[in-house]
């Protein structure tokens, strides 16, 4: 009786034990935590652009992060990964007036000594610098994928689908889901705690991987001439550079050397060109983003300028501006008939934005940007 009882007992305590580890140490993928969360149409695209930019005013008060951001998820349509390394029952206060969602998602990041960082259509919010990593990890991959010579690897990366998992599913389960069967993979470790219910809007396979590795505590790294990836330990990875426009140039400079003391930082006409690790440009996205007067061309690709003088097939030339903004070409149907005629185009510090108008002037089509394709239509 005894033994009975006291097995009893081992297992209420083990399942006790299991709920609690869940709770602390799982991630939350807000879009499929809450009753009628699986049914939220999520935005994408310049819909989300036009989301995050729009004004909302909030006030909550010794709230969980996990509740405030579930609600945000919903009421806004937003897919938001939160890490399983930051704390979902962290309570946070919040008292807002017109300000933009991206302004209020980086606050609460703030509040839980987090980092954000917009992965497609994902809104990753984790420890600040695998957020920082995160941005450059992404980015170089997407550089070095739409360098491929195989056209095939190019496209299967960049394949896009929604992703889900059900509650208490393993990290190497939702990994397998993500891949389906499509890549080798070889890692050498994963976590083996249990993750809640969650899922992701239509993601490319590269995105997917990048999300879900760097919940992992992980890297991945992309075989260049075969259909494989390899996940490896997280570690900063050195030095990037970027050019910024910003306002008050002496302000932000002085902000950047402070800060960063190992940060160079020089002037070119009205911005500054900063090389430094991936923490010191977090902290210029996200000044750009809270008034400080400061914006990534990273981010802003078509902002870049360009001089041109060449002479090519319309088609040959979208492609070029495609592969320095670092996206994907689609031409409709339709449009496949008018970019095969040559024209020369002679341009002199345009933005990419104005090229690709020129390069169209005479064709009747018109053109969408987005932050993973360039569509002619």
């Amino acid at each position: 009786m005894h033994s009975k009882r006291r097995n009893i007992f081992l297992l209420a305590f083990f399942l006790a034990a299991c709920v609690c580890f869940e709770m602390v140490k799982t991630p939350s993928v807000f879009g499929q935590n809450g009753e009628s969360a699986g049914k939220i149409q999520f935005k994408t695209g310049p819909s989300l652009s036009k989301a995050l930019a729009e004004t909302l005013s909030i006030s909550q008060k010794n709230q969980p992060v996990r509740t405030v951001l579930r609600d945000l998820s919903k009421n806004k349509q937003v897919a938001i990964f939160l890490d399983r390394r930051t704390d979902p029952s962290r309570e946070i206060d919040l008292a807002v007036k017109n300000k933009t969602l991206v302004s209020v998602l980086y606050q609460i990041a703030d509040q839980c000594n987090a980092g954000y960082v917009r992965i497609e259509d994902v809104i990753y919010i984790g420890p600040t610098p695998a957020a920082a990593e995160l941005f450059f990890e992404y980015k170089n991959a997407r550089r070095r994928i739409s360098k491929l010579k195989n056209s095939q690897l190019q496209k299967l990366w960049r394949e896009r689908q929604t992703i889900q998992w059900t509650r208490l599913s393993t990290p190497a389960k939702i990994l397998e889901n993500t891949i389906d069967g499509k890549v080798e993979i070889t890692t050498q470790s994963l976590p083996h705690d249990l993750w809640p219910a969650g899922n992701f809007p239509k993601t490319s396979l590269l995105g997917r991987v990048c999300l879900l590795a760097t919940g992992f505590g992980l890297t991945p790294v992309v075989d260049e001439a075969k259909p494989e990836f390899s996940l490896i330990q997280s570690k900063p990875a050195g030095n990037h550079k970027a050019s910024y426009l910003v306002g008050d140039r002496d302000a932000v400079q002085e902000a950047i050397t402070k800060k960063f003391s190992e940060a160079k930082v020089s002037r070119r006409g009205k911005g500054l060109d900063v090389t430094g690790n991936a923490l010191v440009h977090a902290f210029l996205r996200r000044a750009s983003v809270m008034g400080q007067s400061s914006k990534t061309h990273y981010e802003d690709g078509e902002e870049k300028r360009v001089s041109v003088d060449t002479e090519a097939t319309i088609e040959g030339l979208l492609g070029a501006v495609a592969r320095q903004l670092d996206v994907e070409l689609k031409i409709s149907g339709k449009a496949k008939n008018l970019v095969g005629k040559r024209i020369k185009v002679v341009e002199k510090e345009v933005t990419y934005k104005a090229l690709i108008q020129k390069i169209l002037a005479d064709t009747g089509l018109e053109f969408e940007l987005t932050d993973e394709k360039l569509i002619i239509r």
